[in-house]
């Protein structure tokens, strides 16, 4: 997906005032960023709501609010935001032609 390579990539979020999970099944909602990562929430798609963001998982709602944010691999290389949109785009294309 990356070129080079990599697994995953790491967003790391600067200035960070609004960090919030909330659940699908019964409303509550967590901002301790470590039960946070317990839950593990599967990024599915985010949109601009006010002065935050929106993002919705898979069974929740993560918000976020920040003043910067940087990308890297998991191999440690920084990414761009232009290269997350053109990796994005190619995944969801490949992703359509697999459809029947």
């Amino acid at each position: 997906m990356f070129d080079p390579p990599g697994h995953a990539f790491w967003v790391q979020l600067r200035g960070c005032d609004l960090l919030e999970l909330q659940s699908w099944t019964d409303d509550t909602v967590t901002t301790d960023p470590h039960a946070i990562a317990l839950v593990s929430p599967e990024i599915l798609s985010g949109t601009i709501e006010g002065d935050y963001i929106s993002v919705v998982c898979n069974g929740y709602t993560l918000r976020l609010r920040y003043g910067a944010v940087q990308f890297r691999l998991d191999t440690g290389l920084p990414l761009t935001r232009d290269q997350i949109d053109a990796a994005a785009a190619r995944y969801w294309s490949e992703w359509e032609q697999r459809r029947p």
